[in-house]
């Protein structure tokens, strides 16, 4: 192993202090410059014997915004669909607009309308 630390260029690596043996394996592809200096390229996890590629910063990023974009439209929707059936109802308050189910089973009443207020003086 010493002599393998000595050599330059790309290497695969186990980690053992992120890895949790025989389920979880973590894979460090990395580039060697010499034998203190380490850059790593890319991560990979085994589990169960099966490789995959560990996602980037971004892509863990991207895929929550995603989620949260996604939940936000389904919330925003009902709640217009509400207001909806309410105005052709023909109720004025918020007491009188029907509750609304965000699609998981669980209800929640629209915010109150309120009139429009003219923006406070400067």
């Amino acid at each position: 192993p010493e002599a393998l630390k000595k050599m330059m260029g790309a290497e695969y690596v186990v980690d053992t202090a992120l890895s949790s043996p025989p389920q979880l394996w973590v894979i460090r592809y990395q580039w060697r410059a010499d034998a203190s200096q380490v850059s790593l390229l890319k991560l990979f996890y085994m589990i169960h014997g099966v490789v995959y590629p560990s996602p980037t910063p971004l892509l863990l990023v991207e895929s929550r915004l995603s989620k949260a974009s996604h939940h936000l439209h389904r919330a925003f929707d009902s709640t217009r669909r509400a207001f909806d059936l309410a105005r052709r109802a023909g109720a004025d308050d918020a007491e009188e607009l029907p509750p609304v189910s965000n699609g998981n089973g669980m209800g929640f009443l629209p915010p109150p309308l309120l009139p429009l207020l003219p923006p406070p003086a400067r």
